[in-house]
């Protein structure tokens, strides 16, 4: 399982560096490779944080969230908060505020994803929970 997790974050590591790679034009490349890579993204993150939110509340004493497990992850309410309010409209009209706020998501992702492969998974048991989440 904890194999998995780490073969997750190298995809999902993959996806962010194709974003990086439209961030870094000068204008909005709305178009259906920028729109493919962007939910191919948050297709993969959402699946890999809720399985995690399953480990991470049968590790609680291990996890980031040892003295709340059922709390909210503050990470993907900020990442579901960023999808619901950029439209493609909004990202096309507001381009370099755009990329300011995916980059900076991004660069979250990474370390949170660092931190986690360096100081909780070594740590985590996998219960019956996170094995039927496999």
């Amino acid at each position: 399982m904890l194999a998995k997790m780490i073969e997750d974050h190298d995809t999902i590591r993959g996806i962010a560096a194709t974003l990086r790679g439209f961030l870094n034009n000068d204008g909005a490349p709305i178009g259906p490779l920028f729109a493919s890579a962007r939910w191919t993204l948050t297709r993969h993150l959402l699946r890999h944080l809720a399985t995690e939110n399953l480990i991470f509340r049968d590790n609680a004493s291990t996890a980031r969230h040892a003295t709340k497990p059922d709390a909210p992850d503050p990470f993907e309410q900020r990442y579901r908060q960023h999808i619901d309010s950029w439209t493609p409209e909004r990202i096309d009209s507001h381009w370099p505020r755009y990329c300011r706020e995916l980059g900076s998501i991004l660069n979250t992702l990474d370390q949170r994803m660092a931190f986690e492969e360096r100081e909780i998974y070594p740590r985590l048991t996998l219960g019956a929970t996170a094995l039927a989440a496999a």
